[in-house]
């Protein structure tokens, strides 16, 4: 009887022994995993950091980027994209599946309104108007990039050293 309560006892020692290794080795990992999460958030950092100017700048360039990116022909019934497109290089008046990328488009709106591939609602391309919207969404951005200090209640609480992932 000793011997079989010896043998479950040192059982038992021995899994929570490779439990700890496991675990500790997991932390190790995870630790790794966020020594190069430093350098990632020092760019977001510097992002906030940046004075007005240099935002208006990157802007800038980051247009003449999309201004790069090269038209496509639309076939009047339709085509896939594969890999997707950008809505930018539609030409203006298409009727395109905008899920944040175009996989389909076409310059005839289809039967229906929606996309073959999908079956979700065609959108009309209008650069002006797409302007417009990447615009409006980088101006929301960054009115509501602040930092949240005390009295600065969104709805939601963050247990103290709570950064959004668990041990």
């Amino acid at each position: 009887m000793k011997a079989r309560i010896l043998t479950i006892l040192c059982l038992a020692l021995t899994l929570v022994a490779v439990g700890c290794d496991k675990a500790r080795a997991d932390n190790h990992a995870h630790d790794e995993a966020n020594a190069e999460a430093p350098a990632e958030q020092k760019a977001g950092d510097d992002e906030e950091a940046k004075p007005e100017e240099a935002k208006q700048e990157e802007a800038k360039q980051e247009e003449a980027k999309q201004g790069e990116l090269e038209q496509v022909e639309v076939a009047k019934a339709g085509q896939k994209f594969d890999p997707a497109i950008q809505a930018e290089q539609l030409p203006a008046g298409a009727w395109y599946c905008d899920m944040g990328t175009v996989h389909w488009a076409a310059m005839e709106k289809p039967e229906g309104g929606k996309c073959p591939e999908c079956n979700m609602a065609l959108k009309q391309h209008d650069p002006g108007k797409l302007a417009e919207q990447k615009e409006k969404a980088v101006e929301a951005k960054e009115d509501h990039g602040h930092e949240h200090g005390e009295g600065d209640d969104h709805g939601h609480e963050h247990a103290e050293g709570d950064h959004g992932h668990a041990h």
